[in-house]
């Protein structure tokens, strides 16, 4: 709330209360054992970010790709940096070639309103249904989650199968035209590139000071630890729910 909440208000442009982190956890590369690297992909969320832990390590960093041009760039941290970045970007981890590299990853949503309470969240129409960004995430949940629909269905023996709108077969065709379409415009409308936002070092910490400091904003707050691992449909509606949340409730609660 104090750090990558405004952060991620300002870079943007939207209000930090729709912020919600669906997934967080710690990434283990290593350069002998188990996997040094992680190919090309993009992110279940729309806004990612993750925090180099450690420095004893030789390699690393992450590459995004920008898919029409098919050209690259590099983004190589110290600790305690933060990359953040649209989620549906390609990219990769690069290989880590000696020592153990391990980073802090999250993955957020940005939610219209909370799934959880309904509450509003007071996201803009702009940075939400006219968005193309956060559109793209939202008609790639609603085709990804028909699917997930149609196999739960047909796995559950006496269960009906799913008969609402967003399971129809030409609603599921149309999130991924829409899905599609939307990021080959990106792709090649979009800026692509890399910003150092504090570049001298020595402001870095008066940088984190001024963060910390703040204490003007009494808005509503992101949702960080309750909000975690379950799935959201086109109409920011809950769909699913991970096992590991099922089978640990009492962890996923607000610090």
């Amino acid at each position: 709330n104090k750090r990558f909440g405004p952060l991620v208000e300002r870079i943007y442009g939207i209000k930090r209360s729709a912020i919600r982190a669906n997934d967080m956890f710690v990434v283990r590369y290593d350069a002998t054992k188990g996997q040094p690297a992680l190919r090309q992909h993009t992110d279940s969320s729309h806004v990612s970010f993750n925090i180099l832990l450690n420095n004893d390590f030789e390699g690393g960093g992450t590459r995004f790709h920008h898919r029409h041009l098919e050209t690259y760039a590099d983004a190589h941290l110290t600790p305690g940096d933060v990359l953040i970045s649209n989620a549906n970007i390609l990219h990769e981890g690069l290989a880590t070639t000696n020592g153990t590299r391990y980073i802090f990853v999250g993955f957020t949503a940005i939610e219209t309103f909370d799934p959880f309470t309904e509450r509003d969240n007071e996201l803009s129409l702009f940075a939400s249904w006219l968005s193309l960004t956060w559109m793209q995430v939202r008609f790639k949940q609603g085709f990804e989650n028909r699917g997930l629909r149609v196999s739960s269905d047909s796995n559950d023996e006496g269960n009906e199968a799913s008969n609402t709108w967003m399971d129809s077969v030409y609603f599921h065709a149309l999130f991924k035209d829409i899905w599609v379409y939307f990021t080959i415009f990106q792709d090649i409308f979009a800026p692509h590139g890399i910003v150092n936002l504090v570049q001298e070092p020595a402001n870095r910490n008066k940088f984190i000071a001024a963060l910390d400091a703040d204490t003007s904003y009494t808005g509503k707050k992101a949702i960080w630890f309750k909000g975690q691992q379950v799935t959201s449909d086109v109409n920011g509606q809950i769909v699913s729910v991970w096992e590991d949340r099922v089978r640990n409730q009492d962890k996923f609660e607000d610090l």
